[in-house]
């Protein structure tokens, strides 16, 4: 057996209040069934999972998992505020001029059956694939109160308005009550605006395209595998590194061409492929980006 994790979105990358809702999909690509395994949703301030500074928030149980198949899962998870809110005062610290962006960007991850108790084929890809694939980035602003992307006098106002209360909107640190250290948080950090670029997506795989077709008859083992991008991707990225093709456990030698577009490849075999074969396709999605800067969801 074989699972990893081919999709993982936070649905609101920015974590207000400290919660995240995920939805993600895991899938057994091995030839036998998984009986019951656990897999650990962790925050990371940087975008490796699987290093000293994980953190586990959350653990989802599948019963089991046949050779084959996929589970999708949608889940909340509530993330410790006091911790996000040290993370952001660090990296968003008061007495920045108006105008300036934050730098708050973190990551939420999933790792497969973390005590390895599930033998599979390759134990390498529980985790730390990519982004969309079994991570996703998120930040936490908290002193933009009304969600606009811009820290105001109305946010001000709206913590001094709750001042006493237990308004959970307003409490930045979730101590249960609003005080006037939240107050002054918000007022330190007039003018600031929050990174944008967390709610960019990775640039997904349109398609793969392998010919024969599964199931196909009588078709020449000679045609090609083409990849096409949703996007225009770096054509130095698309190598035998991050694009090749798997038959009888062994890599199918061939020539990669991308397009002159750069939103597709096509990859040439030096050989009919094998007859009666499964033939995989993989697309390294840590390995290949797009001219915007984003990785590719190699799913």
């Amino acid at each position: 057996m074989d699972l990893f994790v081919i999709s993982f979105d936070v649905f609101l990358d920015h974590v207000r209040e400290g919660v995240a809702e995920i939805e993600l999909t895991i899938r057994n690509q091995g030839s036998e069934s998984a009986e019951a395994f656990t897999a650990d949703i962790v925050y990371s301030r940087d975008e490796i999972t699987g290093n000293s500074d994980d953190l586990v928030v959350g653990t989802i149980e599948i019963a089991q998992l046949g050779a084959g198949e996929e589970v999708e899962e949608r889940i909340e998870i509530i993330l410790p505020r006091d911790t996000l809110l040290t993370e952001a005062e660090s990296e968003d610290a008061a007495g920045e001029e108006v105008g300036y962006i934050s730098r708050n960007l973190d990551y939420l991850g999933l790792v497969i059956d973390p005590a390895n108790a599930i033998l599979e084929v390759d134990e390498n890809n529980n985790f730390n694939r990519a982004q969309g694939l079994d991570k996703d980035h998120i930040t936490y602003f908290p002193w933009d109160l009304d969600e606009n992307g811009l820290v105001t006098p109305i946010d001000f106002v709206t913590v001094v308005n709750n001042l006493g209360g237990n308004n959970s909107a307003v409490d930045l640190n979730g101590d249960g009550v609003v005080t006037a250290s939240d107050a002054l948080a918000v007022g330190d950090r007039l003018g600031y605006a929050r990174d944008e670029q967390v709610f960019a997506d990775a640039i997904p795989v349109a398609s793969v395209e392998i010919s024969p077709r599964d199931g196909s008859e009588r078709v020449s083992l000679t045609r090609e595998t083409v990849v096409r991008f949703g996007e225009e991707i770096v054509a130095d990225t698309v190598n035998e590194e991050s694009f090749y093709l798997i038959a009888n456990g062994e890599r199918v030698p061939g020539e990669i061409r991308v397009s002159s577009t750069g939103e597709f490849v096509t990859f040439f075999y030096d050989e009919p492929l094998p007859a009666s074969t499964e033939v995989r396709g993989v697309v390294d999605g840590d390995k290949i980006t797009g001219i915007n800067g984003l990785g590719v969801d190699g799913d």
